[in-house]
């Protein structure tokens, strides 16, 4: 028999309860239900939509079952959507460090089965590359309870879908608009506790020790630090995102977040490298980041088409060079430091390569036919590649921490310089 579920504490946007949490989820239920455009762009998320008129949607606080309450195990809210399918969606909310359990997971969704409900939302700090596929620590270990739909909103995936409307909805109204920009400020206030991924599992420089001296990291100390990476990988399309103003997702090629980690654990065991490639809007081709975990280095790197409007290779480099120089004016990128130039070639195994800057000076000076990265033999260049090795940055990698601030900012100074126009 269905367990009923009784309406909790209507939300509102000046919450009086003394729990952080509470005010948290508070605020964001009195923003799903007030803003349209919020509450569209969040539902869609997790595949559902809003009307506009707002009489489809309800959320409260702290719900009872049975006529019961409890404050054991009792998610912090419910979401209905009274449309021409309804649906209801038990909603958990961590703010800080505070972490779901597992037992509190098991004992949600089961609450989720009991009431006849459709899915479970977790939002925490915790940070997971899409809605639908949560963080695998969240999985479930219960057959019967992995079936029922389980989606997680990291804060920081709500303050980056805030600021997009800020940037791109122009038809909000002005109310809107403040409540959202309020919002905003309320979701970037250090007291929030609204936190991005800022530190690796605690072990990290136990894992690079371990790799760089060739060694062999227990299965534990894998898997956490490959969790960490996809947590970190997910901020880093966000951060991507919000920079370049455009649609950024991080391609996953596996089909379950299990078959993800799985396949993370082995290439970092076999190869110590912790990788991902996101697919940027504008851009024919994916950009790609390298951990090389035991050699303490990162590297990032994009493919480039080579230009259409010259047929010898020399020439077609000359062309593709121009974006990275001006002749008449200070070069703004300085050096190009660590940044070096690829070419593959239709029938040679490795691809030529020299420095970017080497490449430009060659060019400037009419010598790029003779330089070593061009193929006498007058093949065809299949494309071109840019990488980027940051020097001198093996300490921060170390860094629990510092790894995180230094990919992060590594990206971003790539992205911005050495993208497909």
């Amino acid at each position: 028999m269905a367990e009923p579920i009784n309406q909790g504490f209507k939300p509102t946007l000046f919450p009086m309860m003394s729990s952080g949490e509470d005010q948290a989820t508070s605020i964001l239920f009195g923003m799903l239900a007030l803003v349209f455009p919020f509450r569209d762009i969040m539902l869609r998320s997790i595949g559902r939509s809003a009307y506009k008129s707002g009489n489809d949607f309800s959320a409260f606080l702290h719900p009872s079952f049975g006529g019961k309450y409890s404050k054991k195990d009792v998610p912090d809210g419910v979401i209905h959507l009274d449309q021409k399918d309804k649906w209801s969606a038990l909603v958990e909310v961590k703010i800080k460090t505070q972490d779901l359990s597992n037992i509190q997971l098991d004992n949600y969704l089961q609450r989720v089965r009991d009431s006849k409900m459709d899915a479970l939302v977790t939002i925490s700090n915790e940070l997971c590359a899409q809605p639908n596929m949560p963080p695998l620590r969240l999985k479930s270990g219960n057959k019967t309870l992995r079936r029922i739909p389980h989606f997680h909103w990291s804060w920081q995936f709500i303050r980056f879908q805030v600021k997009k409307l800020l940037r791109t909805d122009k038809e909000m109204t002005l109310i809107e608009f403040e409540l959202l920009n309020q919002f905003l400020g309320f979701l970037e206030h250090p007291k929030s506790g609204v936190a991005g991924y800022v530190a690796m599992p605690k072990d990290w420089k136990k894992l690079v020790d371990k790799l760089r001296e060739r060694g062999k990291p227990n299965q534990d100390l894998l898997e956490e630090s490959v969790t960490g990476w996809f947590q970190e990988t997910a901020e880093l399309a966000l951060i991507l995102a919000g920079e370049l103003n455009v649609e950024v997702e991080e391609i996953i090629d596996q089909t379950s977040v299990e078959r993800r980690r799985e396949d993370g654990v082995s290439r970092l065991q076999n190869t110590g490298d912790l990788i991902a490639s996101f697919k940027i809007e504008g851009c024919k081709n994916p950009l790609n980041v390298r951990l090389d975990v035991d050699r303490r280095s990162i590297q990032f790197s994009v493919t480039h088409d080579v230009p259409t409007s010259a047929k010898t290779p020399f020439v077609q480099i000359q062309h593709f060079l121009k974006k990275f120089h001006q002749d008449d004016e200070h070069n703004q990128w300085g050096s190009h430091d660590d940044v070096r130039l690829f070419c593959r070639w239709p029938r040679a195994k490795d691809k030529t390569d020299m420095t970017l800057f080497d490449a430009i000076q060659h060019s400037l000076d009419d010598e790029m036919k003779n330089a070593p990265i061009i193929r006498q033999d007058k093949d065809k260049i299949m494309d071109l590649e840019l990488r980027y090795t940051p020097s001198k940055v093996s300490g921060k990698i170390s860094s629990r921490t510092q790894v995180i601030t230094l990919l992060e900012e590594e990206i971003v100074f790539f992205a911005r310089n050495y993208l497909p126009a």
